[in-house]
């Protein structure tokens, strides 16, 4: 019997598909590869590695660094905010079960806004000036809060970070992003100075300045994420593959690094310089725009 349209295989592809055949014959369905970005394979063994302990320091409140167990607690409160102005920019809930009885906020409004550069008929920069005096109690506040986000129909980015604690005094950085009606898209970028009671419910917030963004029409398209998705393979390869596909040869030792140029169509050229000093020698065999 003769088989037709048979593959041939090199020694180490066919060592290869015996390797994927044996696997899928003989591993169980739930070790199986899956289609989900975030899976991932948990190995047990049966030794400690020095590193285990290590590891054990990762949770907050595991070391001697204290403030990481009230960031996480902080955070929480923050990162819940965030998941609901991207459902909606109104959305206020995680705020109102986070605010002391005691609480008293600065306003929203702002007070003063000036332009930062030459005028331009895309783009509006201000920076943007409140009231840091906290006159507001909770339900004033968060009326303020809706009526200065609901400008977005929607909001792309809403990121708070805590870059800094003192005690139950903290200083909120805040980046939000988001489409408009009457406008394409508009950035926010800011600092809050919060206060927390010891229960962690806020108790003061006061507004800093802001800069604000607004363009009215599409003057930037992100395309990182597409390209990087066209070009996996060239992340993958690994380092030595485009240094042999540069015609670099390394003799003796060499203190250098390399570096990949994203071009039009991710992978088009490669970069090398060196720095410090060198006891061998690098000849350039060949360089060449590299194209795949």
């Amino acid at each position: 019997m003769v088989l037709r349209d048979a593959k041939t295989y090199k020694r180490r592809g066919f060592l290869s598909q015996c390797g994927l055949v044996a696997a899928r014959v003989l591993l169980p369905d739930h070790f199986q590869a899956s289609s989900d970005p975030e899976f991932h394979l948990h190995p047990h063994y049966r030794e400690q590695t020095p590193l285990d302990a290590e590891r054990l320091l990762i949770q907050p409140g595991r070391d001697g660094f204290a403030n990481e167990l009230k960031h996480e607690k902080m955070a929480a409160v923050f990162d819940e905010w965030s998941q609901g102005l991207r459902h909606s920019p109104v959305n206020t809930q995680a705020l109102e079960g986070a605010l002391s009885t005691q609480f008293q906020g600065g306003a929203w409004t702002a007070e003063k806004s000036r332009p930062l550069g030459r005028p331009s008929k895309f783009l509006d920069v201000r920076k943007v000036r409140f009231s840091e005096q906290p006159s507001l109690a909770s339900e004033a506040f968060l009326a303020d809060v809706r009526k200065s986000l609901g400008v977005f129909s929607n909001i792309l980015t809403a990121e708070f970070q805590i870059t800094q604690i003192d005690g139950f005094k903290t200083r909120v950085r805040y980046e939000l992003v988001g489409t408009g009606a009457d406008f394409y898209r508009e950035h926010r970028i800011g600092e809050w100075s919060v206060d927390w009671e010891e229960g962690y419910r806020i108790v003061s917030w006061r507004m800093h300045d802001e800069v604000r963004s607004r363009s009215r029409q599409e003057c930037f398209r992100e395309v990182t994420t597409p390209m990087a998705h066209n070009s996996s393979r060239e992340w993958t390869t690994g380092g030595h593959y485009w240094m042999v596909r540069a015609g670099l040869i390394f003799t003796g030792t060499a203190e250098c690094r390399w570096e990949i140029c994203m071009g039009a169509d991710l992978m088009t050229s490669m970069c090398v310089s060196r720095r410090g000093y060198r006891t061998g020698s690098i000849e350039i065999a060949e360089m060449e725009r590299l194209r795949t």
